[in-house]
C-alpha cells in the first residue's frame, strides 16, 4: 500500500522460528478481547498463503473451550467456576480456569498436522509470561508472537459492536466486569522483554482495517524473508 505507514515493530530481530516453516510454524496472537486479533489472523494467513510461505493455516483459539465451561455451569446452575453477569456475558470466578484452557490448547494444538503449515494460537490473558509456560519449549522454538495493541476503552466499545455484528467463531461477548478484572492492565513490558520467542507489536488503535492490512503485509514479509533466507519456504 503506497504510502502507508505499517504501525509495526518487532522485539528482536527473526531468526530460528521462521526458518522452520517445513515442520510447521506457530503465531500467537495475543492482546486484549476486541483488539483486532481475528481481523489481523484472517489478513496475514490470507498473505502468507498468497505469498507462498506457508501452504495452508488453520487457526486455535480458547474461546469455544471456554463457551463450555460457561454452558456446562449454567445447565447445572452450580455456578462453581464462573458467573453470569446481569449486562450479559460471564465472568471467570475459579483462576485455574485460565491455564485449563491454555493446556487444552496446547493439547489441540499438538495433535495437529502442521507440517508447511502456520497455526495461529489466539487469545487473551492478564499475565503472557505465565500464559505461554504451558506450551512446550518445541512448540515455542518454532513461534512467533503478535501482540495486537490498543487501549482498554477502545477495545470495550469494539466488544460491545462485535457482539452484534460478528458471526460464527468471532462472536463473543466479554462481560463489563470481566474486562475489568482480568483485562483493563497486562504484562506487555514484562513480556516483550521475556517473551520466549520474537514479538511483533501491532498498534491496532485506529478504527478502520487499512493501517491492519498493512500490518499483516509487513509481518508476511518478514517471516517470508527469513524464511528464504533458511531456505525453507
Amino acid at each position: 500500500m503506497p504510502g502507508a505507514r505499517p504501525d509495526i515493530e518487532t522485539s528482536r530481530p527473526l531468526n530460528e522460528p521462521a526458518r522452520r516453516s517445513r515442520e510447521g510454524l506457530f503465531i500467537f496472537v495475543i492482546g486484549r478481547p476486541g483488539s483486532g486479533k481475528s481481523e489481523f489472523i484472517r489478513r496475514a494467513a490470507r498473505r502468507l498463503t498468497e505469498e507462498g510461505t506457508v501452504r495452508r493455516t488453520c487457526r486455535v483459539d480458547d474461546c469455544s473451550k471456554l463457551w463450555d465451561i460457561f454452558r456446562l455451569e449454567e445447565s447445572s446452575g452450580e455456578w462453581k467456576r464462573c458467573r453470569k453477569m446481569p449486562g450479559g456475558g460471564y465472568r471467570v470466578t475459579d483462576p485455574s480456569v485460565w491455564d485449563e484452557l491454555l493446556r487444552a490448547v496446547a493439547r489441540e494444538v499438538g495433535e495437529l498436522e502442521t507440517s508447511s503449515a502456520a497455526t495461529f494460537v489466539e487469545f487473551s490473558r492478564a499475565s503472557y509470561a505465565a500464559a505461554f509456560k504451558n506450551f512446550s519449549p518445541d512448540l515455542l522454538r518454532r513461534s512467533v508472537v503478535a501482540y495486537v495493541d490498543c487501549s482498554f476503552d477502545t477495545c470495550w466499545r469494539r466488544n460491545l459492536q462485535r457482539s452484534k455484528s460478528s458471526e460464527g467463531q468471532d462472536r463473543h461477548f466479554v462481560s463489563r466486569e470481566e474486562m475489568e478484572s482480568t483485562y483493563r492492565r497486562d504484562d506487555r513490558e514484562e513480556f516483550l522483554r521475556q517473551s520466549p520467542a520474537p514479538v511483533f507489536v501491532v498498534d491496532n488503535e485506529s478504527d478502520g482495517t487499512e493501517h491492519l492490512q498493512a500490518a499483516a503485509e509487513v509481518f508476511a514479509g518478514k517471516l517470508r524473508d527469513v524464511g528464504k533466507a533458511g531456505g525453507t519456504s
